[in-house]
């Protein structure tokens, strides 16, 4: 089987199935981040997740400006703490961005906002319109196995709780990708010499993401992986002598469109780069023929709860 890669070499742009591959001439943001968990019995406060959403932000514009300056950016709403609510998060209008953004603490199929946690079932809330790509940095909210088996390879259907799969599934109106976590996420950062105040901070991610995304071609999957694999390098390899932190792995994780095209190529949304974005939302929900597939790898040894 063929498949369409979306980081092939072409001139300016391209087109597949009648619709234009090309970096995108405008990029909406919608961000949400909470530090503040007071409200919410069950959760600790953060110490970076407003850090990670402004470091996002920051990089995105910054790299799109850079290698496409006449593309339009604006951060169209930016909810921290107690802006940030499970009803603002699932009544926005973010249709009209083309990422959306969270940084908080999670669960498989939850997440916790500053008033309440936030339970997900199906069409509880479907990412579609503008939107390409999904940012839920949260623990474990993209695992889809079986609850006494989170941990447990996701290549392995006797793993999976297909329930859990369809309501990651049902998010799915037009959007690309969803990229977060299969497994516990981690905040924090550690001195880079002995000598220095000079800090490694998690999320520097986004530094390495925003690079690989952008400034150099590659694919969202490759890109998000590799930034993740650098955060973890920088802490567990190169920070200062005798400096250790709680760190053990991560888990990164895709959730993504799939669909078998004609002559036995593929639109494999994990894939796509930057430079060539599909122009328009690759499913309203009623086109056959198509899945949403899961990738998921481990770095280090991630841990669950």
């Amino acid at each position: 089987m063929k498949k369409l890669s979306l980081m092939m070499l072409f001139a300016a742009c391209s087109v597949y199935a009648g619709v234009l591959l090309r970096a995108p001439t405008e990029v909406n943001m919608s961000t949400y981040a909470i530090n503040d968990y007071s409200r919410v019995e069950r959760c600790n406060d953060l110490s970076r997740s407003i850090a990670d959403k402004n470091r996002f932000v920051e990089q995105m514009t910054s790299q799109i400006k850079a290698k496409y300056p006449n593309t339009t950016v604006r951060h169209l709403r930016d909810r921290e703490n107690a802006n940030a609510t499970a009803n603002s998060f699932l009544t926005d209008y973010t249709d009209n961005s083309e990422i959306v953004f969270f940084s908080g603490h999670g669960e498989p199929q939850t997440l916790f906002f500053h008033d309440k946690q936030q339970n997900f079932g199906i069409n509880t809330k479907r990412f579609g319109g503008k939107t390409r790509w999904v940012f839920l940095e949260a623990c474990m909210f993209l695992n889809v196995n079986k609850s006494d088996r989170l941990s447990a390879s996701l290549s392995d259907n006797e793993n999976i709780d297909y329930n859990k799969m369809a309501i990651i599934a049902s998010m799915f109106n037009g959007v690309h990708a969803i990229l977060g976590n299969y497994a516990n996420g981690w905040q924090g950062t550690i001195k880079k010499h002995w000598y220095s105040s000079a800090r490694w901070r998690t999320e520097d991610r986004f530094n390495y993401f925003a690079q690989y995304f952008i400034k150099n071609g590659s694919g969202i999957w490759d890109s998000y992986v590799s930034a993740v694999k650098k955060v973890y390098k920088n802490f567990k390899d190169d920070s200062a002598l005798g400096y250790s932190t709680g760190i053990t792995g991560y888990k990164p994780a895709i959730a993504y469109f799939y669909k078998q095209g004609t002559n036995g190529n593929a639109l494999d949304m994990s894939l796509e780069s930057y430079a060539l974005s599909y122009d328009a939302p690759v499913s309203d929900g009623s086109v056959s023929g198509y899945s949403i597939r899961f990738k998921a790898v481990s770095i280090g040894s991630p841990k669950y709860y």
